[in-house]
Formats: C-alpha cells, sequence, structure tokens
C-alpha cells in the first residue's frame, strides 16, 4: 500500500511538472482568466494570435496584399478561421520583410509569430480564444485585445493647453504653478509635498543623448515650448514619401502616428501636457518647465512623438509604438494611459 502511494505521488508530479512546462511563460505577467474580464474590458469583433515557433519559417515567408494575409497555409487554423468569419488577418507588429533595417530583430523577438484576426461571429469572444488555444501544433497563445484609455490630467491646465496648441502667445513663465516640482504651498496645499525637482536639477537638467517615447496622443512638433527638444530622424528627409532610413516608415521625422498608420502627427491637449511634462524646454521665458527639459538652449531630452491615441477619441498601435520607439533609439516610454477594466492586458 505504502509502494502504491509513493507511486501515485511520483506520478502526480511529473504530470504537474509536464502541465507547467506546457503552460505559456510570459515573464512576470500573471495568467488573465478570461472568464473572469468582463465584456466591457475586450473589444468585440477580432483578437490576436501568436503561431508556434515551428511556424517560423512560414510566417517570415508571407506575402501581404494592402498589409493583410489571405490564409496561413495551415489546413486547421485555415479551417478555424472560416469556422468563426475571420475577414481579415494582419501582423500585430507589421511586415518584417518591409523593415530592412530591423526586420531581423523582430524575428529574433518572435514578434512576426502575432497576428490580429478581425472576424464576424456572434460566438462569445472567449469561445473563439479558447478555439484557438487548442490548435496547439499551430499556435502557441491567442487573446483578446482589452480596452485602453487615456489618463485624466487636470482639466484647467488641459483647457489652456488646449486653446494654445496652435497658437502661444503666452505672457510669463508658469513655473510657479507646477507645485508638483516645488511645493511652497502656493496653492494652498502641502508645502514640501513634491518631487524635489529642484534638486534634481542642481544634478542634471536634461540630456539631448537620451531619447524618450511619448506614447499617448501627439505631439505638435513645432510647439514653441517643446519644438527644441523634439527628437529628429537623421536618417529620413521630410516630405519626399521615400522610406530613407529603410526602418519600414516613410517620412517619420519626428515620429509616427499609429493609430492612423501615417507620419501626419497630429497633436493633442494630452500628449503635449505629458510630453511637456516630461520636456517642454526649461528656462526659456515661455509657458511651464520640463523636468528634463535642459537649461534653455534645447539641450533636454528629446522627445520622439509615438502617437496612439486620437485627440478625440478612440486608439490603436500600441503594440508597435514601443517597436518603432526602441528600434530608433528610445531608451525610455512614457505612458500615461492604461486599461479600462484593471488587471486585465494583452500578452502581445
Amino acid at each position: 500500500m505504502h509502494r502504491l502511494k509513493t507511486l501515485l505521488t511520483v506520478l502526480l508530479v511529473i504530470f504537474g511538472t509536464l502541465g507547467l512546462a506546457a503552460a505559456p511563460r510570459f515573464g512576470e505577467r500573471p495568467f488573465i482568466d478570461i472568464y473572469q474580464v468582463p465584456d466591457s474590458a475586450m473589444e468585440q469583433g477580432h483578437i490576436r494570435i501568436k503561431l508556434s515557433e515551428a511556424n517560423s519559417a512560414l510566417a517570415q515567408s508571407f506575402q501581404y496584399q494592402d498589409g493583410a494575409l489571405a490564409s496561413f497555409g495551415l489546413e486547421e487554423l485555415d479551417a478555424l478561421n472560416l469556422q468563426y468569419g475571420v475577414k481579415k488577418i494582419s501582423p500585430v507588429f507589421g511586415d518584417v520583410n518591409k523593415n530592412l533595417k530591423w526586420g531581423w530583430r523582430h524575428v529574433e523577438w518572435g514578434l512576426h509569430l502575432w497576428f490580429e484576426l478581425e472576424y464576424d461571429s456572434e460566438a462569445d469572444i472567449r469561445e473563439i480564444v479558447m478555439a484557438y488555444r487548442n490548435l496547439a501544433k499551430d499556435v502557441q497563445w491567442a487573446e483578446p485585445e482589452y480596452k485602453k484609455t487615456l489618463f485624466s490630467v487636470n482639466q484647467g491646465e488641459v483647457s489652456t493647453i488646449a486653446d494654445n496648441l496652435v497658437r502661444w502667445t503666452p505672457n510669463d513663465p508658469r513655473y510657479g504653478e507646477q507645485w508638483h516640482y516645488h511645493n511652497t504651498g502656493q496653492t494652498g496645499g502641502t508645502a514640501d509635498a513634491d518631487i524635489d525637482l529642484p534638486e534634481a536639477w542642481d544634478i542634471e537638467k536634461g540630456h539631448s543623448d537620451v531619447v524618450v517615447c511619448i506614447q499617448d496622443q501627439g505631439v505638435q512638433y513645432d510647439h514653441p515650448d517643446l519644438a527644441a527638444n523634439m527628437w529628429i530622424n537623421p536618417g529620413e528627409i521630410a516630405g519626399n514619401g521615400i522610406d530613407d532610413d529603410n526602418n519600414g516608415y516613410v517620412d517619420d521625422v519626428y515620429g509616427y502616428n499609429f493609430y492612423q498608420s501615417t507620419s501626419n502627427i497630429v497633436g493633442g491637449d494630452h500628449g503635449c501636457h505629458v510630453a511637456g511634462t516630461v520636456a517642454a524646454v526649461t528656462n526659456n521665458g515661455v509657458g511651464v518647465s520640463g523636468i528634463a527639459g535642459g537649461s534653455g538652449t534645447g539641450n533636454g531630452v528629446r522627445l520622439m512623438s509615438t502617437q496612439v491615441f486620437d485627440p478625440t477619441s478612440g486608439g490603436d498601435g500600441f503594440e508597435q509604438a514601443p517597436i518603432y520607439a526602441a528600434d530608433n533609439g528610445a531608451c525610455i516610454s512614457q505612458n500615461s494611459w492604461g486599461y479600462t477594466s484593471v488587471g486585465n492586458y494583452e500578452q502581445s
């Protein structure tokens, strides 16, 4: 009897270990039980899948028509696409073969294996996701896309920024209003409840070798209090309609508008606000001060605009923006937005 119990214990350990080994691993990100996620947190009509590593070569050979794939060429996967009325297949992180500069690195990272499936089905999205997860031979992961939203900022400041997005004619600096930098109780708050920015400025005021991507609404690149600290792509010639540096993006001089898939960046109040917090030109007698805005000569950190939100509503391109930023030299990503349902987010 004792030997039987021992054998059963060993078998349980073995099967338990195999189960853990077979489960997808995503670093420190916890597993999300989609059956506990509310419908309101998920974008309806499309999901994401990641092909198995065995399909890496196949994924690199795909030919896209207008950014979409006709089929995977995998019998079981294509049959499931037909069952759920998949009408568009597109690479989540773009076509690696078009990115002559960094495509090889995206393949090493496995980004070429991620696809978004746009479908037309009345089935519950959880049922659809689980059906794709069950295709273990061809698919290593499937998930919904979760909704995202901008984090709000002080509406008084937003209104001021919005009024001056295109025409900026300040009469005097507004540093004294930025109590969160240096709080003397000037707005009725608690003195010294701040980030001690003047003390930090004694050490560093900002360095132009550091590139920060603003993943938000677009940043108005010709804004008088931002222009001197904007990142400029050294390998791109503005307005010639050519991808001069072969990074897969045409005319991406100040960054890219991933929401609309265009180099035309549309400035927004929230985007300009957070960019100004990072690196509005400090000590130039105009507008506000930036945390790392330099000393007034345009020597602050560089602001790269990776637009993922529309100035009024909606958002897209959240996956591509940080990859683009990292590829093109950004070492910090500013994100003042989040998911509409706490704790629910994509693994992609």
